[in-house]
């Protein structure tokens, strides 16, 4: 193999391409777990967690996660694996469920790439390895939790976020049962963080802290949400609670988790300025605070084991005659982007599995914001001659955490791919099932291509591109060049750049986002209207958020409500290489001024006004209206129906001063707007 060499970055250090170890063609391998093998996990554990620590992954099985569960019995022989309890569960159907996630030690990760260590893939189709570990392996318990029932069916509100302040007086309001007792709102709530700060371990996930109504028995009984709410009452009160746990919004007036709150299940619109007496300002609610070193990382399936245990969770803590709507307002941009991915592929299944048979109607509704990528330039499509096609990207100093190119092609594209460095060091051309890295004297790996045979992220080929940070003097900053070169000609090759600031947490560190470069694209500047790029490879459809693209979730876009136009940055559809599905389904309100960005929002402690913008505030806005119809008794099948039905009606109202309807791949089947819906 001809391998360039140039000066590094680090003093007079050489830098070289070299192939790395091989992978078995027969398995479906994760190319970030060959990446996490090859840089020694550096870059996927917090400090001071390394070495033989466990690493969370995400599951599809063979046959069913009840019989993975089965044979990887955590008091059975194989200690290097653990699954939680809860996925050994048949309620709801769910002894069917092929999706499960589990803790793997990391040298059995490492192993997994190359053998079937124990049978491990008989049992196996494929998974992705997320983004932190924990120093100890999970422990599942067996114990029994109970399930509250309100003496009737209810709609219950969930929310998948960070930094949510489950002490809020809206949600320390009591709820009736039978037998003249009261439990509050806030049934319970897992904080994912795998901190033991007080709180219980959840008994059939066994990792992070839970507080539970749920919890009635000794040896949990202390710690019920009402037992943890004893003494709160004024905004001091509540400061004190979060900062004796840890919580990190004990210093802060706002949050993420505290606007998508209260947008859903909130007593008062403060966009508004009114008070609210519907169905969703008394509904119970269950919540999952997500674990900070995962919002801090948000590459790869960073989020999608986490989401799927909170999913799970949350359907173990209602009734058999509960429904339950979800709204989840975080994610990632890159992925296959046309429903195949491990999560989007697990949620539909969840959602069908759980749906009430006779009639048909979905218990698990699923709302997923669209993504606010529509103008981060992380989105490229081109077609492929048998000529070099170069496409450039730009790596930006002072990068914290790597960058990450995914290229997607048809399962029987024939083509190569090489990477450039700044400095013009190319690595030779890689075809299917050959790897590179790029590491410097010192042996610190700088960047690296991954083509295995089989690939576990979704439908098709994918090659994925790494780029080490750019801090201490590993990877060069500035622009990067991959050619590609295709032996027959392909049509609508697809690139995303992952996501690579911190999803909102300001506690922590933020990457720096790469972009592509190319001359003929045209920025929006002052111009609301993005003008086409149809000369550029760079496109701003196909944006939306990594785990958007699902059959059965409901996806929402942005809009401002003064003007009626699309938020410039809410990202855009269609599905790729999927007929059928639409996303976004609609657009919801984001905006609500001409002079003021973003809409008015709850603060993390009681009366504290924040602002938010952007498709993660429109999402629990459709998401509460969804819940009111299913609380008024709406027997739509669907979740997706409803969504559409209030989508067309909203539209047929349209406001004189709004622009005209937006297309299918901004805003769905309308505009969504309850001042047009009242």
């Amino acid at each position: 193999m001809a391998v360039a060499q140039s000066q590094g970055r680090v003093g007079l250090d050489m830098t070289k391409w070299k192939r790395v170890s091989t992978v078995s063609k027969t398995f479906a391998v994760d190319p970030y777990l060959m990446w996490a093998r090859d840089t020694a996990f550096q870059y996927s554990s917090d400090a001071g967690q390394a070495g033989a620590g466990f690493y969370s992954v995400i599951i599809e099985c063979k046959v069913s996660a009840a019989a993975l569960w089965a044979w990887a019995n955590p008091r059975g022989p194989r200690a290097w694996i653990a699954i939680p309890f809860e996925y050994k569960s048949i309620r709801f159907d769910l002894g069917r469920a092929t999706f499960c996630t589990a803790q793997i030690r990391r040298d059995k990760l490492e192993v997994l790439l190359k053998k079937n260590v124990a049978g491990f893939w008989h049992h196996v189709v494929r998974f992705e390895l997320a983004a932190n570990v924990s120093p100890n392996k999970i422990d599942p318990k067996t114990i029994p939790v109970p399930i509250i029932q309100s003496g009737r069916p209810a709609v219950v509100a969930g929310v998948i976020d960070i930094g949510i302040p489950f002490a809020h007086r809206d949600y320390r309001s009591r709820l009736p049962l039978p037998g003249r007792c009261t439990i509050n709102r806030m049934l319970a709530m897992w904080d994912q963080s795998y901190g033991k700060l007080g709180g219980t371990a959840s008994p059939t996930f066994g990792y992070g802290r839970e507080w539970s109504e749920s919890f009635v028995a000794p040896p949990l009984s202390t710690f019920t949400m009402s037992e943890l709410l004893t003494g709160v009452s004024d905004v001091s009160s509540e400061e004190r609670l979060y900062r004796s746990l840890s919580i990190d919004i004990a210093d802060r007036s706002n949050s993420h988790g505290a606007a998508v709150l209260g947008e859903i299940a909130g007593t008062r619109s403060f966009a508004a300025r009114k008070s609210l007496t519907d169905a969703a300002a008394t509904t119970p609610i269950l919540a999952v605070q997500l674990p900070r070193a995962t919002i801090g990382y948000s590459a790869r399936a960073s989020l999608a084991v986490h989401i799927l245990d909170g999913l799970r969770w949350m359907l173990s803590r209602i009734g058999t005659m509960d429904q339950l709507v979800v709204n989840v307002s975080l994610g990632t941009h890159a992925g296959p982007h046309d429903g195949s991915s491990i999560l989007e592929r697990a949620i539909d299944e969840l959602i069908k599995l759980t749906s009430f048979k006779r009639p048909h109607v979905e218990r698990l509704a699923v709302v997923l914001a669209a993504g606010n990528s529509r103008e981060a330039r992380s989105h490229a499509k081109f077609d492929l001659s048998t000529k070099a096609k170069s496409i450039q990207f730009r790596v930006l100093p002072d990068d914290i955490t790597p960058s990450f190119i995914e290229i997607w092609l048809p399962l029987n594209a024939d083509v190569t791919v090489a990477l450039i460095s700044p400095s013009n060091v190319a690595s030779t051309a890689n075809e299917r099932n050959d790897s590179q890295v790029l590491e410097n004297a010192a042996g610190h790996v700088l960047a690296a291509i991954y083509r295995p045979e089989n690939i576990a992220n979704g439908n098709g080929q994918m090659i994925l591109v790494a780029i080490a940070p750019t801090v201490e003097g590993y990877a060069e900053h500035g622009i990067y060049k991959l050619v590609l070169t295709a032996n027959r000609a392909v049509k609508n090759v697809h690139a995303w750049i992952e996501r690579d600031n911190s999803m909102y947490d300001l506690n922590r560190p933020r990457g720096r986002q790469s972009y592509f470069v190319d001359e003929q694209y045209i920025p929006s500047g002052r111009d609301h209207k993005p003008p086409p790029a149809t000369k550029s490879f760079i496109e701003r459809e196909a944006t939306l958020n990594s785990y958007a693209t699902g059959k059965r979730t409901v996806v929402v876009g942005a809009f401002d409500a003064s003007r009626g136009r699309v938020a410039i940055d809410s990202s855009a559809g269609p599905v790729r290489n999927s007929r059928g599905v639409l996303a976004p389904i609609a657009a919801g309100v984001s905006e609500e001024s001409l002079w003021v960005e973003g809409q008015r929002v709850a603060g993390t402690r009681s009366g504290d006004v924040s602002r938010l913008r952007g498709t993660s505030i429109a999402a629990p806005k459709v998401a509460r209206l969804l819940l009111n119809q299913r609380a008024a008794g709406n027997r739509a099948p669907t979740a997706r129906e409803i969504v559409e039905a209030l989508a067309r009606a909203s539209e047929n109202a349209v406001s004189p001063h709004w622009e005209a309807k937006p297309g299918q791949n901004l805003a769905g089947y309308g505009r969504i707007s309850v001042k047009r819906l009242a």
